[in-house]
């Protein structure tokens, strides 16, 4: 994907350009990255999140990271009933 994570700073760079997210955010981008063709349910983004995470949550989560994504030209993508995947729009 030609993309760079630097976990201990939680940041992504793509194509030079660098974005900074927070520690839920980042948690949800690593595991969409780190298996791109799986589709990740909510389930398996609250396991990874840990206590205290509801469905809402996630949604609040993955919304905020897909603001971010677009100046990378990624995206998340949505597979109604199913869960999420990333995706690479460039």
């Amino acid at each position: 994907f030609g993309v760079k994570i630097v976990p201990e700073a939680r940041v992504i760079f793509r194509d030079g350009v660098k974005m900074q997210l927070t520690s839920k955010e980042f948690l949800i981008v690593e595991q969409l990255i780190a298996s791109p063709d799986l589709i990740h349910t909510r389930e398996s983004l609250m396991k990874t999140m840990g206590d205290n995470m509801t469905e809402r949550l996630i949604d609040v989560h993955v919304s905020s990271v897909r603001r971010k994504l677009v100046k990378l030209n990624m995206g998340i993508q949505t597979l109604r009933g199913r869960g999420y995947r990333i995706s690479m729009t460039a």
